[in-house]
C-alpha cells in the first residue's frame, strides 16, 4: 500500500501542478486578449484621428494664415500711426524750438534779475544792520573807556 500511496500522492503533486500550469496559462491568455484589444483599439483611433484631420487640415492651416494676415495690417496700421505721432511731434518742435529756448532765456534773464534786487535788497539791509551794530559797539567801548577814565580818577594812587 505504501507504493500506492506515494504513486497516489506523486500523481496528486503532478495533477495540482497541471492544474497550476494551466492557471498559469489561461491567466497568459487573458492577458494577451487584453493587450492585443489594447493595441487594436488605438489603431482604430488613430484612423479615426487621421479621418477628421484630413477633413480638415487645409481649413486649419488657411484659417491660421488668414488670421496672420489680420495680425499683420493690424500691425502695419499701428506702425503708421505711431510714424505719424513721431512726425507731428517733430514738426510742432520744428515750429516752436526758436520761441521756446529764447522764452527760456528770458525765463532765466528775469531770475538773474530778481536775484540781482534780491541782493542787493539783502546788501543794503544787512549792511544797515550790521552799521548799527558797530555803532553800539563803538557807544559800549566808549563807556568802557569813560568808565575805565573815571575809575583812574578815582584812584590817583594805583595806576
Amino acid at each position: 500500500m505504501s507504493e500506492s500511496q506515494s504513486r497516489y500522492g506523486i500523481l496528486n503533486e503532478l495533477n495540482t501542478k497541471k492544474l497550476a500550469e494551466i492557471q498559469g496559462k489561461r491567466e497568459l491568455e487573458q492577458m494577451k486578449a487584453h493587450k492585443l484589444r489594447n493595441i487594436g483599439d488605438q489603431e482604430m483611433q488613430n484612423s479615426t484621428q487621421i479621418e477628421g484631420i484630413t477633413a480638415t487640415y487645409k481649413t486649419q492651416h488657411l484659417h491660421w494664415v488668414k488670421m496672420k494676415q489680420l495680425e499683420l495690417v493690424e500691425l502695419e496700421k499701428k506702425y503708421e500711426a505711431d510714424k505719424q505721432g513721431l512726425d507731428q511731434s517733430i514738426s510742432e518742435r520744428e515750429d516752436t524750438y526758436e520761441g521756446d529756448f529764447k522764452a527760456h532765456v528770458e525765463r532765466l534773464k528775469q531770475t538773474n534779475k530778481n536775484l540781482a534786487r534780491e541782493s542787493k535788497d539783502i546788501t543794503e539791509d544787512l549792511d544797515r544792520q550790521i552799521k548799527t551794530k558797530e555803532d553800539i559797539i563803538k557807544e559800549i567801548e566808549k563807556s568802557i573807556t569813560s568808565i575805565k577814565e573815571i575809575s583812574r580818577e578815582s584812584k590817583p594812587g594805583e595806576e
